[in-house]
C-alpha cells in the first residue's frame, strides 16, 4: 500500500511539473529585421488597408498614395526621421505611444516591423 501510495505521489508530482506554462496564446512574435523593405511595395499597402480611411486628405497626415511619402518625409519630418524608427512619430504611435494608430485596433506586428525596418532602413521612397 505504501509503494502505491508513493507512486503516485511520483505520478502527481510529475504531472504538475509538466503541465501547461502558457494560460493563454502567446503574441505574434515580431519578426526580424526585413533586409529590403519597399515603400511602395510593403508600407503604401499597410496605409491603403489600415489608415486612409481616415488620413485621405481631410485629417494629417494625408496618406493617400502620391501624398504619403511626401507629407511624411518633407512636410512634417517629425513624422519620419530616416534611420530613427525611435525617433519618428509613425512608428511611436504605431507601438502605443500617445493615441495608438490605428484607433480601430493595433497593426500585425508583422506591420508594425515592416515600419520600423522601412525607416531603420532610410525611409526610402523605393
Amino acid at each position: 500500500m505504501k509503494k502505491l501510495i508513493s507512486i503516485a505521489a511520483v505520478l502527481i508530482l510529475i504531472l504538475s511539473l509538466t503541465s501547461c506554462y502558457y494560460d493563454e496564446v502567446p503574441e505574434e512574435p515580431i519578426r526580424p529585421p526585413n533586409l529590403d523593405v519597399s515603400f511602395a511595395n510593403n508600407i503604401q499597402p499597410i496605409f491603403n488597408t489600415h489608415c486612409i480611411s481616415c488620413h485621405n486628405g481631410t485629417l494629417n497626415p494625408d496618406l493617400r498614395e502620391g501624398n504619403s511619402y511626401n507629407f511624411l518625409t518633407i512636410t512634417d519630418p517629425d513624422s519620419v526621421v530616416p534611420n530613427d524608427a525611435d525617433g519618428s512619430e509613425l512608428y511611436q504611435r504605431l507601438i502605443g505611444v500617445g493615441n495608438i494608430m490605428p484607433p480601430s485596433g493595433a497593426l500585425s506586428n508583422n506591420d508594425v516591423s515592416l515600419v520600423r525596418d522601412w525607416i531603420n532602413q532610410g525611409a526610402l521612397n523605393n
